[in-house]
């Protein structure tokens, strides 16, 4: 065994050396058929490679124009990533749209690295499909609790400048992929009852890791393809996969030379590269370039991965999201208004202040899904910070608006418009309606005031109150609501009052002073009058 390995080590050294000797990393189409070196003429496998064009960690929900500047400069990670492209034509990209959306929505104020780094993307002639947003993990949100998979609802926010047009939801992921309805979960986490959420999000093909499959069990090869709870997936090689990552010609030879000669003629494997920043775009380009075209393989494609036949033994294992991961992603998803949240507040619901909701909404899901990305899965500790920062975001735009909690109230008339403060802490105007409930029928009260409040201020709502002929105190309930009916933060409670009467008796002893001055006035007259009688006689 030991003179075995020890030749294909040297053989595999040997061809990768024959190899670039005639094809140099930047060597154009596939799938290339090489001819086998003297050394080997055993079967050959066909090498289908997956590269996602991700930007770890983001949690904006559009990637800052400093960020994308210095990752599509020379020597940034989507430079980087668009280097390996280039040199393998034949390399399956799978985008996360956030990418070309944080590009598109800046307009002319886009870096210009950014903007190059893009239409050279646009130039490249391999196959592409598109992960979800933000390269958020499908499977955490079937486990989170949704019905089916989450899309973006706009960018209108995000527009550079007041200047700059507002792109479309559509316009700003848009690009002419060849293919569709894939998903790519997580390692290891995808749970059977994942599938039914995917096919209902027209998800076709789930990439499987080799953790949630029976591969590394097998003795031979086996091709990607599998038979899946609800379709078809196609199991990723993570042997082969870590071979390349390590961009070591001697050992990705070897391993290529060993699934090689335990597979059948025309086997086809799936390999992923990583979704972590690439240390070595030259290194890891060169070694694709080996593995999809070595004596023991040949480029393929995922189209024929899917067409192979299915392996003896190869099937779906189940797996399980971190339930540590999946508790505040569900939490998220509530807040959000994404999965229904019962009685308590939520985003969504609250947008409906707005005349344009997506102004709130659209920003929060973009977030959300940026959070939900499986390169976080190597940063625990940021992730956990990064969530708990947005939840407390969404927390402070719920309690931006409010009633003010106001003083006990006096009525001192029978009918007056009792004043009550309503703050706007949102960057946009709102529309709500205060509705008013008294315990008492001590008064007559109009149950309701519409107000429209400017952004970033408070305005005082009126309501009429018509008090009835007893005096005492009135609690009235106060409640905002948006005017789709939807309750806008809690209710508040305010004591009224009511001395009505006060203003009868004033009258009434008014009236009687008037009337007093009359009498006196009439009497002095009569008695003057007497007098004047009396002296004249």
């Amino acid at each position: 065994m030991p003179g075995k390995v020890a030749m294909s080590l040297a053989a595999a050294l040997v061809s990768a050396a024959a190899l670039f000797a005639v094809a140099p990393a930047h060597a154009a189409a596939s799938p290339v058929s090489p001819t086998p070196q003297p050394t080997y003429s055993g079967p050959r496998i066909g090498v289908a490679a997956v590269l996602p064009i991700v930007a770890a960690g983001q949690a904006a929900g559009l990637i800052p124009s400093g960020v994308l500047a210095a990752l599509t400069a020379p020597g940034g990670d989507l430079t980087a990533r668009l280097t390996v492209a280039q040199r393998n034509p034949a390399v399956t990209l799978a985008i996360d749209p956030m990418v070309l959306a944080s590009i598109r929505v800046l307009g002319d104020a886009a870096p210009a690295t950014a903007a190059q780094w893009l239409s050279a993307l646009g130039a490249l002639s391999n196959p592409s499909f598109a992960l979800q947003y933000g390269d958020a993990d499908p499977s955490a949100e079937a486990q989170a609790g949704l019905g089916r998979l989450l899309n973006p609802i706009g960018f209108d926010y995000a527009a550079a400048a007041p200047s700059v047009k507002p792109i479309t939801s559509a316009a700003a992921t848009a690009w002419p992929h060849s293919l569709g309805g894939i998903v790519w979960p997580a390692p290891g986490t995808v749970a059977t009852r994942d599938f039914a959420v995917f096919a209902r999000s027209a998800a076709a093909t789930v990439l499987l890791d080799s953790a949630n499959s029976t591969a590394d069990a097998l003795a031979v090869t086996p091709n990607a393809a599998i038979t899946s709870p609800a379709g078809t997936a196609l199991v990723i090689d993570s042997g082969l996969s870590a071979a390349i990552a390590a961009a070591d010609s001697i050992a990705l030879g070897a391993e290529l030379h060993s699934e090689a000669e335990r597979a059948r003629n025309g086997t086809v494997v799936v390999v992923a590269l990583s979704r972590r920043v690439l240390s070595d775009p030259d290194a890891l380009a060169a070694a694709v370039t080996l593995a999809q075209r070595s004596p023991y393989s040949f480029a393929s494609s995922l189209p024929a991965a899917l067409a192979t036949a299915h392996t003896d033994g190869l099937s779906f294992r189940a797996g399980q999201e971190d339930a540590a991961r999946i508790a505040p992603i569900r939490a998220l998803l509530r807040a959000e208004g994404a999965i229904a949240n019962g009685p308590v507040s939520d985003l969504t619901s609250f947008a409906s202040v707005l005349a344009d909701p997506k102004l709130l909404t659209a920003p929060a899901r973009n977030a959300d899904l940026a959070l939900l990305g499986t390169e976080w899965l190597d940063q625990t500790d940021a992730w956990q910070a990064a969530v708990a920062a947005r939840a407390q975001a969404i927390t402070t735009t719920l309690d931006a608006v409010k009633i003010a909690k106001p003083s006990p109230i006096t009525q001192l008339s029978a009918q007056a418009q009792i004043p009550f403060a309503v703050t706007n802490g949102l960057d946009y105007p709102i529309d709500v309606v205060l509705r008013v409930s008294p315990d008492s029928p001590r008064i007559e009260i109009d149950p309701s005031a519409d107000q429209t409040i400017d952004a970033t201020t408070s305005a005082n709502v009126l309501i009429p109150v018509k008090s009835q002929l007893s005096n005492g105190t009135v609690h009235l309930t106060m409640q905002l609501f948006s005017k789709s009916g939807v309750p806008i933060g809690a209710p508040v409670v305010a004591a009224l009052n009511v001395h009505a009467d006060w203003e009868g008796i004033g009258a009434a002893i008014t009236g009687a002073a008037i009337a007093g001055f009359f009498i006196f006035g009439v009497v002095r007259a009569i008695l003057r009058r007497r007098r004047e009688r009396r002296a004249d006689g």
